[in-house]
């Protein structure tokens, strides 16, 4: 029974047992060691045809030496190894021998052979898994970390140095020394509490730290427990600096505090509750409650909403976050401290991937001219129901025949000195004056029934209000008379006042703008725009609004300058750098932006500019000076090749100097056309690949002097590399060129060399091959020759992944990362 539990154990694993008999020279194998190597189950093995099952090289030699060494000195043996099985599949297995020594001399060898490819894949997958792991911490903008439940770092990624200040190992401290006083910090470290004691992970926080130079910096945690039977053991997570973020929140929170009302940002879920989820400080002018009560409960504000206008305010709401449409609304409020106000809010919703609805929302006081609209609509009323400042006047001599009381009393005339006057003693407009019959002709010809104008009616103590005239011809005690209806428009023209002044001070502001302001519709002409517009193409602002904007704009920039503002009325928003041509014709460099926005039901696009001209013709200052360099560069490079050529033609042809000149030339030849290429080109950091390589072939062919029975084939892919990448593959390529043609092959055999570049991703793959007569792979790796050793570093210097094979010729394949540097280089 054992036995047979023990034999399907092995057939479970894959394993084998065998059985060496050294005197009568005889190999058995088990049913499972013959599936193993593809053999019939009568198949009758001996040691060297066994032997021969392994892959040819180094595996092979590696079996046999084991073997020998059993069998001559009694060495037990263990060994990882590749077959080839008899249907030419390739496998991993793992073979244990044991030698049974009889007076010395070993007379059995017996073991088992174990089938391992799966767990060797397994085993390759985990390690491709781990290296995608760290370069994933190690290149991140993220900084990892674990710590213990005292708040010791047990580990940093190399992040640290950005985000701490320090080196790994110097971080090894306890993370809360990196923290500062701020009162947020206090929240972050409860949840960090919590979840060491709880467990279970906390949401994210935020948290200021302050780095070994002094310098602060706002990060976002995320991190969670790592538990051992229920305990937690440490704490792993990572930061992500928000500083940029925080600072930007900062400034619009300094907007949204000087706004004469309040910013909210308001969220709906889809079971009906809701929450703020930020509040300006504005609340507590508005509302008379603080962001923190408001913050913890929404019902806070809905409950100040008076009971006329909550379920208007919620209707409101449902529609704008069922329409995802604007939401504009007015309402009326008590605050806690009993008094009344009007609000107007606007917002704009937007929806969540969890069905929530967020409106970012602005809030005004508009109390006041609520109550002005109030008490003109009151006015108008007691006008229409109790003839406010009435007077009836005759149409020939104009003497007033009645004035109400509310007549006398805003004039403040008697009614002994109302009964002398006619409308003319109370209008201070000379012209209305000497002009008066023109308003009253119209009402005696029957043209109109009613006319309205407004004039200024002055008191009797000599204070003038303006007021508005509404005029009728009735009748009055059996004769025609005229009716006046005056209404005080005092606080009309205050407001009116009021807004031209707002108006003037928006004026100022935009053309105190440093740059250019403008706005323009639909049809690309100015709605409005400041002095500095006018000021650069030489044009009225009545001149502007008559032009298409895209006339200002060089030719060559004009389709490109109109699809973006396309995209800014479409998308709401878009920026360029384009050219402008002045009022001198010149041509000027700026920078435009412009948001969409909507006004009396019309687009408009709003935007500034900013002159980048100087910015421009320095860079382009530069670009001709880096170009200067690399072309004396070339020369230079050209005339040191130029001295090694001359040196070289005075060698013999089997002079033992005359190789290494012929490769330091080709060397040199690599890095001049970088060089070569660049200054020809736009760009100084990169160079067309195809070319260059294509180029340097060429080059190579022709410094060895090689005939037509060489031929190399080339499949490059149209790319660009950064010089600090084509340099070292250049002469990479180089090396590998001259060590074909010069050793490759016969003196007058034939040979092909195969060269392919292309790029997959964020990286570079090459395959170098020829068919030469191949070397010692030992060669490559033990190599001492200049060569060899060069290409070995240049590899380095990429940070290459590679792989060699010169059996049957040489075959070099790898592939490195693209870098995103700059023009320099680490040479």
């Amino acid at each position: 029974m054992q036995v047979r539990y023990k034999k399907q154990a092995y057939q479970l694993a894959n394993i084998g047992h065998w059985e060496l008999d050294i005197e009568n020279e005889e190999l058995y194998w088990s049913d499972e060691i013959k599936k193993l190597h593809e053999v019939d189950s009568d198949y009758t093995p001996d040691l060297e045809r066994a032997i021969e099952f392994y892959k040819e090289g180094e595996y092979r030699k590696k079996v046999r030496s084991a073997v020998n060494l059993a069998i001559e000195a009694g060495e037990p043996f263990t060994f990882e190894s590749k077959i080839i099985t008899h249907k030419g599949n390739e496998r991993w297995v793992r073979a244990i021998g044991e030698p049974k020594m009889k007076e010395g001399k070993c007379i059995r060898l017996f073991g088992s052979t174990q089938d391992i490819t799966e767990l060797k894949k397994t085993e390759k997958k985990a390690r491709k898994a781990q290296q995608k792991l760290r370069d994933i911490i190690e290149h991140s903008t993220v900084m990892f970390y674990r710590h213990d439940t005292d708040h010791h770092l047990q580990y940093l990624s190399p992040q640290s140095e950005y985000f701490l200040g320090c080196t790994p190992e110097e971080g090894k401290q306890k993370w809360t020394s990196f923290v500062t006083d701020h009162p947020k910090n206090k929240e972050g470290l409860k949840k960090t509490e919590k979840a060491i004691k709880t467990g279970h992970p906390q949401p994210p926080y935020e948290l200021q730290l302050k780095r070994t130079d002094g310098r602060t910096i706002w990060v976002k945690v995320n991190e969670s427990p790592i538990t051992d039977e229920g305990k937690t053991v440490a704490m792993v997570g990572c930061m992500t600096d928000i500083t940029e973020l925080k600072e930007k929140e900062s400034q619009l929170r300094n907007i949204a505090n000087n706004i004469d009302g309040m910013v909210h940002r308001y969220q709906r879920f889809p079971d009906g509750h809701d929450e703020f989820i930020y509040v300006s400080e504005g609340v507590r002018e508005l509302h008379e409650v603080t962001p923190k009560e408001v913050l913890a409960d929404s019902g806070v504000l809905w409950s100040q909403i008076d009971d006329g206008y909550i379920e208007e305010v919620r209707k409101s709401v449902d529609i704008s976050a069922r329409n995802l449409s604007k939401w504009n609304q007015k309402w009326k409020i008590e605050t806690p401290s009993g008094r009344e106000k009007w609000i107007h809010g606007r917002g704009t919703p937007q929806k969540k991937e969890d069905g929530s609805i967020i409106w970012d929302t602005i809030l005004l006081d508009i109390t006041e001219q609520e109550q002005a609209k109030n008490k003109q609509q009151e006015l108008y009323r007691i006008i229409e129901e109790s003839l406010n400042e009435v007077y009836i006047f005759e149409t020939d001599s104009l003497e007033f025949v009645y004035f109400n009381s509310l007549a006398k009393d805003h004039t403040g005339y008697t009614e002994d000195q109302m009964q002398e006057m006619t409308p003319l003693d109370l209008i201070e407009d000379a012209e209305i004056c000497q002009n008066f019959d023109k308003y009253l002709r119209p009402l005696d010809l029957a043209n109109k029934e009613v006319v309205t104008f407004s004039t200024i009616h002055k008191r009797s103590d000599g204070s003038v209000y303006p007021i508005d005239v509404r005029l009728r011809k009735e009748g009055y005690n059996g004769k025609p008379v005229y009716v006046a209806v005056i209404l005080d428009i005092t606080n009309q023209k205050e407001l009116e006042d009021h807004i031209k002044r707002q108006v003037s001070l928006l004026n100022h502001i935009l053309d105190s703008l440093p740059g250019l302001f403008y706005m323009v519709g639909e049809d690309l002409t100015f709605s409005r725009t400041n002095k500095n517009v006018e000021k650069l193409f030489g044009l009225s602002a009545e001149e502007l609004q008559a032009t298409n904007a895209l006339s200002l704009v060089a030719p060559r920039e004009q389709k490109r300058a109109k699809r973006l503002i396309g995209k800014a009325f479409q998308q709401g928003y878009a920026e360029l750098e384009t050219i402008l041509i002045g009022k001198d014709g010149k041509e000027y460099h700026y920078y435009m932006n412009g948001s969409q926005i909507k006004l009396a039901d019309k687009n408009y696009v709003i935007g500034s500019g900013i002159d980048v001209t100087k910015r421009i013709r320095t860079e382009e200052e530069n670009r001709v000076l880096l170009q200067e360099i690399h072309h004396r560069v070339k020369n230079n490079l050209a005339i040191i090749s130029g001295l090694l050529s001359l040196e070289l033609q005075e060698l013999s042809q089997d002079s033992y100097g005359q190789m290494p000149l012929e490769r330091s030339i080709n060397r040199i030849h690599s890095i001049a056309k970088v060089h070569e290429l660049l200054y020809q080109s736009a760009s100084f950091s990169y160079v067309n690949v195809k070319r260059y390589i294509s180029e340097l072939t060429d080059t190579a062919m022709m410094t060895l002097q090689k005939g037509d029975n060489i031929h190399i084939h080339l499949e490059l892919d149209d790319i660009d590399m950064n010089i600090n990448e084509v340099i070292p593959l250049g002469m990479l390529m180089n090396e590998l060129l001259t060590n074909s043609l010069k050793y490759a092959f016969s003196e007058e055999g034939k040979g092909v060399i195969e060269v392919n570049v292309c790029k997959s991703g964020d990286r570079y793959e090459v395959h170098y091959q020829d068919d030469g007569r191949g070397f010692d792979r030992r060669d490559f790796d033990n190599s001492e020759t200049l060569g060899l050793t060069i290409v070995k570093m240049l590899l380095k210097q990429l940070e290459a992944k590679f792989d060699v094979d010169t059996e049957d010729g040489f075959e070099l394949k790898f592939s490195f990362k693209e870098k995103k540097t700059g023009s320099h280089s680490n040479m």
